[in-house]
């Protein structure tokens, strides 16, 4: 568990954690995937995007885009959070990480 938040805490100081608002496509499409990573600066970077509950659409979604992983915020270990260039963490799935890794001190 203090190995999940140190993870944590070092994608923070080295800004490769990102944020963002909770999203879904309206059918699984890798284009759309990809203009989302592209509108975050990511694409081509090794990226975990962490969502909150299963979300088939958007795992379908990003499946088949080379760098790219998808997990659910609580089942996400150190190594998935160590191996990737950046951390992208859906909104929701903050509130997951918080219960699941620590007090709420590393995101907010």
């Amino acid at each position: 568990r203090l190995a999940r938040k140190s993870a944590l805490s070092y994608k923070v100081k080295d800004n490769q954690l990102v944020i963002v608002e909770d999203f879904s496509f309206d059918a699984p499409k890798t284009k759309d995937f990809n203009k989302m990573l592209s509108a975050l600066n990511l694409s081509g970077k090794k990226v975990l995007l962490l969502t909150h509950g299963k979300q088939e659409i958007v795992f379908k979604s990003g499946r088949n885009i080379k760098k790219v992983n998808i997990l659910e915020a609580d089942k996400a270990s150190t190594y998935d959070i160590l191996n990737n260039q950046a951390l992208v963490v859906q909104k929701s799935a903050v509130d997951a990480i918080n219960k699941t890794f620590g007090n709420g001190e590393v995101v907010s």
